[in-house]
């Protein structure tokens, strides 16, 4: 069988060579590490969002109830902010090079100055 990408190579090993039970057992595995990510994901942008910038600047005198509050409304624009951007996004090569570039000065300019003192 010929396949037309190389992200096609895990579902043919799965479906070729995997007993049927293994099958169930190996996506359940898939999508629990997927859940695990996508939920620590979701807590840590929350927790920076509500512990380091609201709590700290916006309002430090609020009850533990508002900031389960701002904690939810925080998780929810996480997630929509998340889903957003990647229906927007057109491959996993243009994310990284975003990244790289945004992070390539901060590695950079370090390492230079280093080289030249």
């Amino acid at each position: 069988m010929k396949l037309r990408s190389c992200e096609q190579i895990l579902p043919h090993v799965i479906n070729r060579f995997l007993h049927p039970g293994l099958v169930g057992i190996v996506l359940a595995g898939l999508l629990a590490a997927f859940m695990s990510t996508f939920d620590s994901t979701v807590n840590a942008g929350t927790a920076y969002i509500a512990n380091d910038i609201y709590k700290r600047y916006i309002n430090p005198n609020a009850s533990n109830r508002k900031y389960v509050v701002v904690s939810y409304i925080c998780s929810i624009t996480v997630v929509v902010i998340g889903n957003v951007f990647g229906l927007m996004t057109e491959s996993i090569h243009s994310v990284t090079k975003w990244i790289v570039g945004a992070l390539f000065g901060g590695f950079t300019a370090p390492n230079i100055l280093k080289l030249s003192i």
